[in-house]
Protein backbone atom coordinates (compact mmCIF):
# COMPACT_ATOMS: atom_id res chain seq x y z
CA UNK A 1 0.00 0.00 0.00
CA UNK A 2 2.85 2.40 1.18
CA UNK A 3 6.07 2.21 -0.85
CA UNK A 4 9.06 2.39 1.64
CA UNK A 5 9.67 6.03 2.81
CA UNK A 6 6.76 7.24 1.20
CA UNK A 7 4.80 8.27 4.56
CA UNK A 8 7.62 9.10 7.07
CA UNK A 9 6.35 11.05 10.44
CA UNK A 10 7.15 14.81 10.45
CA UNK A 11 10.53 15.76 11.14
CA UNK A 12 11.37 17.78 14.54
CA UNK A 13 11.73 21.29 14.73
CA UNK A 14 14.40 22.86 16.82
CA UNK A 15 12.87 24.33 19.76
CA UNK A 16 13.41 28.02 19.84
CA UNK A 17 15.09 28.99 23.53
CA UNK A 18 12.44 31.09 25.06
CA UNK A 19 13.43 34.41 26.52
CA UNK A 20 12.78 35.56 29.89
CA UNK A 21 10.30 38.36 29.85
CA UNK A 22 11.13 41.43 32.52
CA UNK A 23 9.04 41.32 35.61
CA UNK A 24 10.17 44.19 37.04
CA UNK A 25 9.52 48.27 37.18
CA UNK A 26 9.76 50.08 34.39
CA UNK A 27 9.90 53.44 36.33
CA UNK A 28 9.58 55.58 33.26
CA UNK A 29 6.08 54.19 32.50
CA UNK A 30 5.26 54.27 36.50
CA UNK A 31 6.18 58.15 36.32
CA UNK A 32 3.71 57.99 32.81
CA UNK A 33 0.86 56.05 34.60
CA UNK A 34 1.00 58.12 37.53
CA UNK A 35 0.98 61.52 35.65
CA UNK A 36 -2.01 60.12 33.50
CA UNK A 37 -4.20 59.33 36.75
CA UNK A 38 -2.92 62.03 38.36
CA UNK A 39 -4.65 64.07 35.04
CA UNK A 40 -7.57 62.29 35.73
CA UNK A 41 -7.92 62.07 39.02
CA UNK A 42 -7.92 65.87 39.58
CA UNK A 43 -10.51 66.54 37.13
CA UNK A 44 -13.14 64.04 38.16
CA UNK A 45 -12.46 64.14 41.97
CA UNK A 46 -10.64 67.59 42.40
CA UNK A 47 -7.70 65.59 44.00
CA UNK A 48 -4.56 63.58 43.20
CA UNK A 49 -3.83 60.24 43.24
CA UNK A 50 -2.18 59.97 46.86
CA UNK A 51 -5.34 62.02 48.67
CA UNK A 52 -7.90 60.42 46.26
CA UNK A 53 -6.42 56.72 47.92
CA UNK A 54 -5.85 58.29 51.42
CA UNK A 55 -8.32 60.55 51.85
CA UNK A 56 -5.84 63.40 53.39
CA UNK A 57 -6.40 67.02 51.86
CA UNK A 58 -3.55 69.23 52.23
CA UNK A 59 -2.49 67.34 55.14
CA UNK A 60 -6.09 67.04 56.80
CA UNK A 61 -8.10 63.79 57.22
CA UNK A 62 -11.49 64.58 57.17
CA UNK A 63 -13.42 62.34 54.71
CA UNK A 64 -16.55 63.98 53.94
CA UNK A 65 -16.41 67.48 55.54
CA UNK A 66 -13.86 68.47 52.61
CA UNK A 67 -15.68 70.10 50.68
CA UNK A 68 -18.46 69.13 48.37
CA UNK A 69 -16.31 68.97 45.25
CA UNK A 70 -13.55 66.96 46.92
CA UNK A 71 -14.06 62.96 46.52
CA UNK A 72 -11.85 60.20 48.36
CA UNK A 73 -11.74 56.83 48.42
CA UNK A 74 -12.13 56.68 52.40
CA UNK A 75 -15.03 58.57 52.01
CA UNK A 76 -16.73 56.69 50.07
CA UNK A 77 -16.19 53.47 51.68
CA UNK A 78 -17.71 55.09 54.25
CA UNK A 79 -15.32 56.90 56.97
CA UNK A 80 -16.81 59.95 58.04
CA UNK A 81 -20.14 61.84 58.34
CA UNK A 82 -22.85 59.80 55.71
CA UNK A 83 -21.79 56.22 56.21
CA UNK A 84 -21.27 54.64 52.57
CA UNK A 85 -20.85 56.36 49.86
CA UNK A 86 -20.02 59.39 52.05
CA UNK A 87 -22.08 62.79 51.26
CA UNK A 88 -22.95 60.87 47.90
CA UNK A 89 -24.97 58.27 49.54
CA UNK A 90 -26.98 58.33 46.81
CA UNK A 91 -24.84 56.84 44.34
CA UNK A 92 -27.13 55.21 42.33
CA UNK A 93 -28.99 58.89 41.42
CA UNK A 94 -27.42 58.76 38.06
CA UNK A 95 -28.64 62.15 37.46
CA UNK A 96 -27.60 65.07 38.72
CA UNK A 97 -27.49 64.36 42.53
CA UNK A 98 -25.09 62.11 44.33
CA UNK A 99 -21.31 60.49 42.92
CA UNK A 100 -22.36 60.80 39.15
CA UNK A 101 -23.93 64.34 39.43
CA UNK A 102 -20.61 65.46 41.28
CA UNK A 103 -18.37 63.55 39.11
CA UNK A 104 -19.87 65.42 36.04
CA UNK A 105 -20.13 69.06 37.76
CA UNK A 106 -16.30 68.63 38.78
CA UNK A 107 -15.48 67.17 34.62
CA UNK A 108 -16.57 70.08 33.45
CA UNK A 109 -19.15 68.90 30.96
CA UNK A 110 -17.93 68.04 27.04
CA UNK A 111 -15.71 71.02 27.07
CA UNK A 112 -14.02 69.82 30.45
CA UNK A 113 -13.48 65.77 29.59
CA UNK A 114 -12.17 67.45 25.92
CA UNK A 115 -9.32 69.44 27.75
CA UNK A 116 -8.77 66.49 30.06
CA UNK A 117 -8.58 64.35 26.76
CA UNK A 118 -6.07 66.45 25.34
CA UNK A 119 -4.54 66.97 28.48
CA UNK A 120 -3.46 63.27 28.55
CA UNK A 121 -2.68 62.92 25.07
CA UNK A 122 -0.40 65.30 25.39
CA UNK A 123 1.00 64.14 27.98
CA UNK A 124 1.18 60.31 26.73
CA UNK A 125 2.66 61.94 23.60
CA UNK A 126 5.37 63.79 25.15
CA UNK A 127 6.41 60.80 27.21
CA UNK A 128 7.01 58.30 23.99
CA UNK A 129 8.78 61.61 22.92
CA UNK A 130 11.31 61.56 25.88
CA UNK A 131 11.27 58.24 25.49
CA UNK A 132 12.63 58.15 22.33
CA UNK A 133 15.12 61.03 22.73
CA UNK A 134 16.74 59.06 25.75
CA UNK A 135 17.05 55.30 24.27
CA UNK A 136 20.63 55.59 24.40
CA UNK A 137 21.13 56.92 28.06
CA UNK A 138 18.25 54.98 29.12
CA UNK A 139 20.08 51.86 27.72
CA UNK A 140 23.94 52.58 29.50
CA UNK A 141 21.76 53.04 32.56
CA UNK A 142 20.27 49.95 32.59
CA UNK A 143 23.33 47.83 31.52
CA UNK A 144 24.58 49.54 34.86
CA UNK A 145 21.65 48.64 36.81
CA UNK A 146 22.38 44.60 35.81
CA UNK A 147 26.20 45.22 36.76
CA UNK A 148 24.71 46.19 39.88
CA UNK A 149 22.46 43.33 40.14
CA UNK A 150 19.37 45.19 40.25
CA UNK A 151 18.60 44.79 36.72
CA UNK A 152 15.62 42.04 36.84
CA UNK A 153 13.85 44.46 39.41
CA UNK A 154 14.39 48.04 38.37
CA UNK A 155 14.57 49.43 34.49
CA UNK A 156 14.20 53.13 33.55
Amino acid sequence: MFKEGSWMPPRRKKRKTSRRRFTGINVLKAAEAYALTSIWTEAAFNVNPLEFLTGTVNGNYKPGADGSTVITLPELFGAGPGGLGGNYSDVSAGGKGGFIGQVESNLGGIQGIATTALKSAITSGGFRLVSRLTRKPRSMFNSQLRMLGVGDMVRV
